[in-house]
Formats: C-alpha cells, structure tokens, sequence
C-alpha cells in the first residue's frame, strides 16, 4: 500500500513497518506525518528498548483520553513476558537512562507502557 504523506517518506513508513506493529496504521501515521519531530524517537526507540527488553515486540497506536478528546497521544507498547515486578524495574531504568532525556515536547504526544500477553 503506497501512502502519501507531506512529512514523512515512504523509506521511513517501510522502517516504522519493520520496527513495529502499527495499530490503527493510518492514524499512527497521520500522527507521525503532523508531529513529524517524532519520527527521529520513534526510529531510535526499538535500540534503547531491546538493551532492556531484548524479547520483546513493539506495537505504535493512538491514545485518546476518554476525559479530554483534545489529548491525543502516540503510545509505543512493548510486549514482553515478565513477571510485573521485572518488567517494572526494568522500565523505570529506560525512562531513568532514555525517556527522561528526551524533550518535554516529546513528553506530551508520546509515552511507553508495558503490556504482558499473559494480560489479555
């Protein structure tokens, strides 16, 4: 499928495509092609993710707060099976050494969260 986007290029959509499983593919991209500063995290993300979470599966869809329809977030789940506690540490160490050095503007369309298969 050959998508037509101002701001991003069909070499980046192919390298999201590889990187992630895109939920809500259109809107995911819509979002990346208005907000296109993100493309540089969302393109660097899986290298800092898989130095703490090396099995895992990383997925992109659209957050929209149910209180606040104007709050549209990108959310990037890493799929992993560890317990809670594991999982837990290990995230707090990414946002410690990644997350937290990324700028406040990234902060307030994109976050992380863990998701267990064992969970659905």
């Amino acid at each position: 499928m050959t998508d037509t986007f101002s701001n991003i290029s069909q070499p980046d959509i192919q390298s999201l495509e590889k990187l992630y499983s895109l939920e809500g593919r259109t809107e995911v991209l819509q979002f990346l092609d208005k907000h296109s500063f993100l493309m540089t995290v969302v393109l660097d993300s899986p290298n800092n993710i898989y130095h703490y979470f090396p099995k895992s599966h990383l997925c992109l869809e659209m957050f929209i707060d149910p209180e606040n329809n104007d709050s549209v977030q990108l959310v990037l789940s890493i799929k992993v099976k560890l317990d809670r506690y594991d999982a837990g540490v290990k995230l707090r160490q990414l946002d410690r050494d990644w997350f937290k050095t990324l700028s406040s503007q990234v902060h307030d369309l994109f976050f992380t969260v863990i998701e267990n298969p064992d969970d659905f």
